[in-house]
């Protein structure tokens, strides 16, 4: 089979834009296509939350769940029917990343029977492990890297959507947050919440660095995706998602440090560090100064102008310290996946945290088993380095902190890459020991 996208991320191949797609997509199987479509669909729309003008009644909320509900189904179909297809799935499956994947989907359906909206939580649970399925599925009949590119495609469709609407549609694409004092913040939202836009533009600046740092294309498809970061860089700041920002910049710097130190980078990172070093030692020195310009500072980033804002988290700490009472009251089962919005009603529709949120939606055993995982990931990223899946599991994790990130009420794009970096190297081992064999 052969397709417009590199093999692995090792392989540097060239793709032109004026080969004929028709021609390629004739070599891929109805069933791999139909997977294909339904993940990309997944990966670009199942975020949307389209409201209305005064932000607080959802559009045509019916339409938007059952068009979600359609790409989750379709991609689905081809990871159940790869599961007597594809011998080497049982390989990944057997491995630690994927059976914990498994063991958390089979809390979220255990969890479902008591939670405050069973059959809600069980669509929610049947779509997480579907779209987690079909990613593994798709990987290892693609290649970890393909998938990587077809999220990178799904999400530039998504934005452009965000951008028109912000443009052209601000009733719309402008989303209107009530701040201290009665007053509102606009913030670009586009086709969902700002801090979802915010995590979604980090994650796509993160797979275009990633993917112009290590794959060869043609010039007018690097300008392209030039371009395209841009504008996610854009739609990051005007988001106004400080945490996004944070686990964007904090991701960059550490998955490309050793740009940063050779060469030019090298020479920009000691003058850059000079000079924040020297600006520490006058604010330390200087306690009247260094108390105004952090007060400053603090309010120049708030966006009510009020430094305890940025000291309290913007609420979370009074969210968290809620949720964490909640959980206490059922630490085994939680109230399933759909129930923060119930429960959080008061406060926000989060718990702003991902492991405060499994552990709300299905326990504390399944909250230990996601810190597991992303402390058994995060090892392996250490000892085994993987450009592509180590930064975005280090984007999710920092997010994580103040982010619920991964599990949304309807699988979604965080699910897919969640579940293709921690599933990645397994399989292009199951991919490389087939062609060893062969």
């Amino acid at each position: 089979m052969s397709l417009p996208i590199a093999n692995s991320m090792e392989s540097r191949t060239t793709w032109s834009p004026l080969e004929s797609i028709g021609q390629r997509l004739g070599n891929v199987p109805l069933l791999l296509l139909g997977g294909m479509l339904g993940l990309l669909g997944a990966l670009a729309f199942n975020i949307a939350n389209l409201r209305s003008e005064d932000a607080a009644e959802k559009v045509g909320l019916d339409a938007q769940v059952l068009l979600k509900l359609g790409f989750v189904g379709l991609c689905s179909l081809y990871g159940g029917v790869q599961l007597f297809r594809d011998q080497r799935l049982y390989a990944v499956l057997s491995t630690w990343p994927t059976i914990v994947l498994a063991m958390l989907s089979g809390l979220f359906f255990l969890t479902s029977v008591t939670a405050l909206e069973p059959l809600h939580a069980f669509v929610s649970a049947a779509t997480i492990a579907g779209v987690m399925m079909a990613t593994v599925a798709i990987a290892l009949k693609l290649g970890p890297a393909n998938v990587l590119q077809l999220g990178w495609l799904a999400l530039a469709i998504h934005f452009a959507f965000c951008w028109l609407l912000f443009l052209f549609v601000p009733s719309i694409g402008v989303f209107y947050e009530p701040i201290a004092g009665g007053e509102f913040f606009a913030r670009m939202g586009g086709l969902s919440h700002p801090n979802t836009l915010g995590q979604y533009s980090g994650l796509f600046v993160i797979l275009t660095a990633v993917l112009l740092r290590s794959q060869r294309y043609s010039q007018i498809v690097r300008w392209t995706m030039w371009l395209s970061l841009f504008l996610a860089m854009g739609a990051l700041v005007l988001s106004v998602s400080r945490s996004s920002v944070i686990a964007t910049v904090f991701t960059l710097v550490v998955i490309f440090r050793n740009d940063w130190l050779r060469g030019r980078g090298l020479r920009w990172t000691l003058i850059g560090g000079t000079l924040a070093l020297g600006a520490l030692v006058v604010l330390v020195l200087s306690t009247d100064i260094s108390e105004v310009v952090g007060t400053r500072l603090a309010e120049s980033f708030s966006k009510s102008g009020d430094a305890d804002e940025l000291t309290s988290g913007t609420g979370r700490n009074v969210i968290w310290n809620y949720s964490l009472k909640l959980i206490g009251e059922s630490p085994l089962f939680g109230y399933g996946l759909t129930s923060s919005k119930l429960l959080l009603a008061n406060y926000t529709f989060y718990t702003h945290n991902l492991v405060l949120n499994v552990a709300l939606s299905s326990g504390v055993f399944a909250a230990g088993l996601t810190l597991l995982l992303i402390v058994n990931q995060l090892v392996r990223a250490i000892l085994s380095p993987q450009m592509a899946a180590d930064a975005i599991l280090l984007f999710i994790v920092v997010n994580g902190l103040m982010e619920n990130v991964i599990f949304e009420y309807i699988g979604a794009g965080a699910t897919i890459l969640f579940a293709l970096s921690v599933t990645w190297r397994a399989c292009e081992l199951a991919r490389n020991s087939v062609a060893e064999s062969n």
